[in-house]
């Protein structure tokens, strides 16, 4: 058997599966698991279970997870495994890995390992995106409320009030020799292109597109914006956006500014460096599959 490592949420709730299903579920296709909490110290738990004998990473989790065993698997150069258990899972739609768990576990079993890019803000990986403004704001309000109302109702609450109540720093976002000044309290940054339907509904055509994708609000509050549409004299798009190139670097007159990655709420200190890496993720995939 081939021994991989499995980073998992120990306090997930009861519709999540449980270490002894999932050691289960592994073995059946060869694997041995040696399972790291990710609520613990993820790198002492893997220099304890004998890293330099595994050979994969296995996310057992939603993009949360994800985000945590994609940094470990770049740093100890191994590739990254997926099963499908979070909410979104939206790393996992975007590499065509199957939701339902077995069928997951299977396709890990035939997958090669097949090369993705990722990104960084100011040194740390990403594989999805980040985003400053309404989004760690909402994420907030979700975290409070979902207790009351239920996950996703507290999220459509969430999502609203931080619209309100969002900062709305001066930033200065370089892109390549081009600076855009703004006052806004949505700025998307993605790992690759992406499409951007709902704040639900999103995805990506590629991971091996070698850019970084960048979305901005072209107004400083609601109320500016329905005034813009509504004047018959200015002619503005809704958002800024574009894809071709690997660095953005966002300045702010404040020292740190709160940021979501891959879905978890960090505060930052400016200015936030993104970076692409082409090529510098090792993920297992269908030998068929396609990522360009």
């Amino acid at each position: 058997m081939k021994n991989v490592a499995v980073i998992y949420n120990a306090a997930a709730g009861k519709s999540a599966p449980g270490k002894p299903e999932l050691e289960s579920l592994l073995e059946s296709i060869g694997l041995r698991a040696y399972f790291v909490d990710i609520g613990g110290d993820v790198r002492k738990q893997l220099a304890k279970g004998g890293e330099a004998t595994l050979t994969a990473i296995v996310a057992a989790g939603g993009d949360g997870t994800v985000h945590t065993a994609a940094n470990e698997a770049v740093r100890l150069s191994l590739p990254l495994a997926v099963l499908p258990v979070g909410t979104l899972n939206h790393f996992a739609k975007d590499l065509h890995i199957p939701l339902e768990l077995a069928d997951a576990a299977r396709y890990i079993a035939s997958a090669r390992p097949s090369k993705i890019d990722y990104a960084t803000l100011n040194g740390e990986i990403f594989v999805n995106n980040s985003s400053i403004g309404v989004y760690p704001g909402s994420l907030g309000w979700r975290e409070r409320l979902s207790r009351y109302v239920g996950k996703w109702p507290a999220a459509f609450i969430g999502l609203c009030t931080a619209w309100v109540h969002a900062p709305r720093p001066r930033l200065v976002i370089s892109v390549g020799a081009e600076q855009i000044r703004t006052k806004t309290p949505y700025v998307f940054i993605g790992n690759n292109a992406y499409s951007l339907k709902s704040p639900v509904t999103v995805a990506r055509e590629t991971l091996t597109g070698h850019t970084l994708f960048y979305q901005i609000f072209n107004a400083d509050s609601i109320r500016s914006f329905i005034s813009r549409k509504l004047s018959p004299r200015v002619d503005q798009p809704v958002f800024i956006s574009d894809q071709t190139t690997q660095t953005i670097i966002i300045g702010s007159s404040r020292k740190s500014l709160k940021v979501s990655v891959d879905g978890e709420v960090r505060t930052m200190s400016t200015p936030l460096t993104y970076e692409l890496r082409p090529d510098g993720l090792k993920v297992l995939v269908a030998p068929n599959a396609q990522l360009a």
